[in-house]
């Protein structure tokens, strides 16, 4: 079963964090926007990606984005 929960500001709105359950990453998941954490350095952190946009969580996680195509 696919499930998924976003909360946010209720003051303006911007994405704070997810939590789901999802097979296809394999099972529950909590994410976070560490973009509203105070003193966290995004440009520090190491980053992993997934191909969402082509559905293809399959393959796993990469180093650099996965290129977009059609």
């Amino acid at each position: 079963m696919t499930k998924t929960h976003a909360g946010s500001c209720p003051k303006c709105g911007v994405h704070l964090f997810g939590e789901g359950d999802l097979p296809e990453l394999g099972g529950a998941f909590v994410s976070v926007n560490v973009n509203v954490l105070d003193d966290v350095d995004v440009g520090q952190l190491e980053i992993s990606h997934w191909d969402g946009r082509h559905d293809n969580w399959q393959s796993g996680l990469k180093e650099r984005p996965w290129p977009i195509t059609a």
